[in-house]
């Protein structure tokens, strides 16, 4: 797809993965357990949020049994996807994201810093909401005009905590298609592979090092409000087959 990071509307909602009726909700953002789900479909309140217009294949999600407790599966087949839950959550500096993942098939093609590479088995990701002066006029009307071509808000900023397999731990790069997405590197390689990881990040401290040059506070404790929570996986760029396990995302002030 033609255009540069965080140009032109099609381009940014490419990337952010959102459907018409993503981050529609206005009311307080609640993460419905997946463990206490019934086997087969997930949560009523997660959407799938693909491309827009999308005609490639959806990435599948499923409630799973494993080892007795039920989990939710990111299965990609050349395919892209997202879970989506929306509202709206104040966040303080002690705002937490916890959750576990298990990682079953990798992508050994995928290379986040490229386009044709950008696919990733699982990952995690945050999305918020400020004001948008710190923007350049660019980043400014891309989001404007995204924001009236959909009758529903669309995120300034989307942060994804991925499992890789090619950049180290620690990583921190921006999305090859748009810098409203930034992707923080939590797991890489083989070494876990098959092995739940529990991860659990302070949300506030991740947001500084990815957007915090372009927010604005109004306020001395003005924070950006968080708006959405995904689940995803893709491979629609490299052309494989993955499959990840989430366990139960919790959010904590």
């Amino acid at each position: 797809m033609a255009g540069p990071k965080g140009g032109t509307v099609a381009t940014m909602l490419f990337c952010l993965g959102i459907s018409h009726s993503a981050f529609a909700a206005d009311g307080e953002l609640i993460v419905p357990s997946f463990q206490s789900a019934p086997l087969g479909e997930p949560p009523a309140a997660w959407e799938f949020a693909g491309l827009a217009r999308q005609v490639k294949p959806r990435t599948q999600f499923e409630i799973v049994n494993d080892a007795g407790t039920h989990v939710l599966s990111v299965r990609s087949e050349k395919s892209y996807g997202n879970l989506a839950l929306t509202g709206r959550r104040s966040l303080n500096l002690n705002s937490t994201i916890a959750w576990r993942w298990k990682l079953e098939d990798p992508n050994l093609l995928a290379d986040l810093r490229t386009r044709a590479g950008d696919d990733v088995p699982v990952r995690v990701c945050v999305s918020f909401d400020y004001d948008s002066e710190g923007l350049t006029f660019g980043q400014r009307t891309a989001l404007q005009l995204a924001r009236l071509n959909f009758p529903t808000p669309v995120p300034i900023a989307t942060l994804c905590y991925v499992w890789d397999h090619l950049l180290p731990s620690g990583t921190e790069l921006v999305n090859a298609y748009t810098d409203r997405i930034r992707y923080i590197v939590l797991e890489s390689g083989e070494a876990k592979l098959h092995t739940w990881v529990s991860e659990k990040r302070i949300i506030i401290n991740d947001f500084w090092k990815s957007f915090g040059p372009e927010f604005r506070p109004k306020a001395p404790d003005d924070l950006p409000e968080l708006v959405g929570v995904l689940v995803g996986g893709d491979a629609d760029n490299t052309g494989v087959s993955t499959l990840a396990l989430v366990g139960d995302i919790e959010l904590e002030h």
